[in-house]
């Protein structure tokens, strides 16, 4: 008789569930997710209950319970370490796999913020479609040498691809020398992908994802001088819109 009861019990809980959570089939709310959770884990307890097996999750409870009653002493005493191990994490996970890109008229250059690795796809001239890292070191001369007669921001951009990722092959290969002319300004959409933010940034964002990006490409990291003066650029730029 206790079984039948126990059956019907959760074949009503199970309809109560389906028909308030599941029928629509809609993404549940976090309070939504809680009801759910704690009234299946109440349906769980019951039928540990009813069929004699409710002692295991008491002595587990009793088991962890004694396990934090040992350990909590040893948890207060490095609470600072450990909440700033908790910190670094939160911080470092808010950014992880943030990216920066700056638009030339030739081709799109990322930065991964993480690794400070380089990559481009061109967008225009004979290797349209492919990436810098897919160039030989020849493709790679004749593509710079296209970029010459085009664009003198992207010729800058490149040099810096260039000095960050490929310069020991650069070095290597011949006719290899680099000529670069005139100024470009940096408009306020670029400043925006250069620093990997969005409209509606704080000042703070600002400032985070500058010190960032500089870690990795001030010239004394290996970056380069005309990159790390895009940065600077940006990351002023963007002050001035939220001053």
């Amino acid at each position: 008789m206790s079984r039948f009861i126990l059956i019907l019990a959760i074949a009503a809980v199970g309809y109560i569930i389906y028909s308030l959570y599941l029928k629509n089939r809609k993404p549940l709310s976090k309070q939504q997710m809680i009801k759910l959770g704690l009234m299946v884990g109440g349906l769980f307890l019951i039928l540990m209950a009813v069929t004699g097996r409710a002692s295991i999750i008491f002595a587990a409870i009793g088991a962890l319970m004694t396990a934090a009653m040992r350990y909590f002493p040893l948890i207060v005493r490095h609470w600072p370490q450990l909440r700033g191990l908790y910190n670094k994490h939160i911080n470092s996970g808010g950014t992880a796999g943030r990216t920066s890109k700056v638009n030339t008229p030739l081709f799109v250059m990322t930065l991964d913020h993480d690794s400070g690795h380089m990559d481009a796809e061109i967008t225009e001239g004979s290797f349209s479609g492919r990436h810098l890292s897919e160039l030989s070191i020849d493709e790679l001369q004749r593509f710079y040498r296209f970029c010459q007669t085009r664009d003198a921001q992207a010729v800058r951009v490149l040099e810096s691809y260039i000095q960050r990722e490929r310069i020991a092959e650069w070095q290597d290969a011949p006719n290899s020398g680099s000529q670069t002319a005139g100024n470009d300004k940096t408009s306020l959409d670029e400043a925006w992908e250069i620093l990997g933010l969005q409209p509606g940034a704080t000042k703070q964002d600002i400032i985070d994802a500058h010190r960032r990006l500089m870690s990795r490409m001030h010239p004394d990291k290996g970056g380069s001088n005309y990159l790390a003066a895009k940065i600077n650029e940006a990351k002023k730029i963007l002050l001035q819109t939220v001053a």
